[in-house]
């Protein structure tokens, strides 16, 4: 996978890629489902510009900014569930 319009990802790299999508939320999430669904085990490490803050209830929540927003630990978690997560 590799998302359009990346300045950090090679042309080669680009051309190698088996799909090429935008950098959404809804994208994000499908790939990840995608290669989990294929019997891959996914370790997931997120280097990216991003914020916390703390919601109603008090809890931390942490983000990084998809094309149309924001994609939270808890959308994660909502998405996936926690077994194996932190």
């Amino acid at each position: 996978y590799a998302t359009v319009g990346s300045n950090i990802l090679s042309a080669d790299a680009l051309k190698q890629a088996n799909r090429i999508l935008q950098p959404t939320k809804a994208n994000f999430m499908n790939a990840i489902r995608d290669i989990v669904d294929r019997g891959y085990v996914l370790n997931l490490w997120i280097f990216s510009h991003g914020s916390e803050y703390v919601d109603s209830r008090g809890n931390l929540i942490t983000y990084f900014v998809a094309k149309d927003g924001r994609i939270t630990n808890k959308d994660l978690e909502n998405e996936f569930g926690t077994t194996a997560c932190d």
